[in-house]
């Protein structure tokens, strides 16, 4: 899997997941308020930031028709109109040079989801240069502009959740080296076992660079898919409620507030560092290897003792204990019969390290 380059960061790889704080319709409407969630995605540690740039008429027709109402089984947004529902979740095409630019200003990779052709290039009239592009899982079927995607020469984020698999084929097909394919549930929220996560780790271990589209309530199933390969990370982002003084946003049943976003960072930061490849077996905490089992002295002994003998206690000379220094256990059987080349005293009076340097000559030698 070889990364990918997505403005000053790498992809794929060894490179450290992208966690990308997924605007969304949560702006709920004010420029004010989509600022602050850039700003909000920085504090909480984020890497990017994504945006969903359309009018309604790039995804739906107005209608009233079945065909274009939502089922009553479909979720939070069960019997609105589609073109209601993305009319109420836009972002205005014009707020995004500020947006972005405000995303770079502060560290942050800003890109978008398009759902038209005609709005990438309408993006591109106002100078707005995207890094990577997202396409939705409802529109990787649409091959023009999956082409459009893929001509610009960048990173191309599909979502696979409505997709079939030769749409998916079709669409990688035609990205080439440059796709990202990120696993999803279109569901709002999803339970973190409808998510299967191991179609991740299959997706890794052909070569693709891979991720989540998170729509989950907590962190769970980010940390399993980054154990599992994944190197993008997408989750929802609002701001803290009080700041919807009038309604909820459209996205809060799949989003996280910007204390509990920082949290879901904490957790996949934190999952990636549990899952670092080990160099030995074992793993030393900050005592190092001290305090593991250790051959040591069981009392003061003068030059010469016979290693081999019996205190008059009853007790043996030598013996296995925890502690911070001693030779390794296995050198009893070699110790038997031989004598002390000087004297040692037990800890604290004589702080010795157990060594073979004081034991050097044979009984009888």
């Amino acid at each position: 899997m070889n990364p990918l380059r997505l403005a000053h960061r790498y992809v794929g790889h060894n490179a450290p997941a992208l966690i990308v704080a997924e605007i969304g319709p949560n702006h709920a409407g004010s420029l004010k308020r989509a600022l602050a969630l850039v700003a909000a995605a920085r504090e909480a540690g984020a890497n990017a930031v994504k945006l969903q740039v359309y009018r309604p008429e790039d995804l739906t027709v107005r209608s009233s028709s079945r065909a274009y109402v939502l089922p009553a089984d479909s979720g939070p947004w069960a019997g609105q109109r589609l073109w209601d529902l993305y009319s109420a979740g836009q972002t205005p095409t014009e707020w995004v040079p500020e947006l972005f630019g405000y995303a770079e200003s502060i560290g942050l990779i800003p890109f978008a989801s398009v759902f038209s052709v005609e709005r990438l290039e309408i993006l591109e009239r106002l100078r707005v240069r995207l890094p990577a592009i997202k396409i939705a899982s409802a529109e990787v079927a649409d091959a023009a502009l999956v082409a459009a995607a893929a001509e610009r020469g960048v990173p191309v984020m599909l979502s696979d959740g409505m997709a079939t698999a030769p749409q998916l084929a079709a669409a990688l097909d035609r990205i080439g080296e440059r796709a990202i394919l990120l696993h999803c549930v279109s569901a709002y929220p999803a339970a973190p076992a409808s998510y299967r996560l191991r179609f991740v780790r299959d997706l890794a271990d052909r070569a693709l660079v891979v991720g989540l589209s998170d729509h989950t309530r907590g962190s769970v199933a980010a940390v399993a898919a980054v154990a599992v390969g994944a190197k993008v990370i997408e989750k929802h982002l609002m701001l803290p409620r009080r700041r919807y003084w009038f309604r909820p946003p459209l996205d809060v049943g799949h989003s996280l507030d910007p204390d509990a976003f920082g949290r879901f960072v904490d957790d996949v930061r934190a999952a990636e560092a549990a899952f670092e490849a080990p160099t030995t077996f074992g793993a030393r905490g900050p005592a190092g290897d001290g305090w593991r089992r250790r051959l040591v002295w069981t009392a003061d002994l003068p030059r010469g003792f016979n290693l081999g003998a019996f205190l008059p206690s009853g007790g043996p000379v030598l013996r296995t204990a925890r502690a911070a220094w001693g030779l390794e256990p296995d050198a009893l059987d070699s110790l038997r019969g031989r004598r002390l080349a000087r004297a040692v005293l037990l800890p604290p009076r004589q702080n010795i390290k157990c060594s073979a340097q004081i034991v050097n000559y044979p009984v009888g030698g």
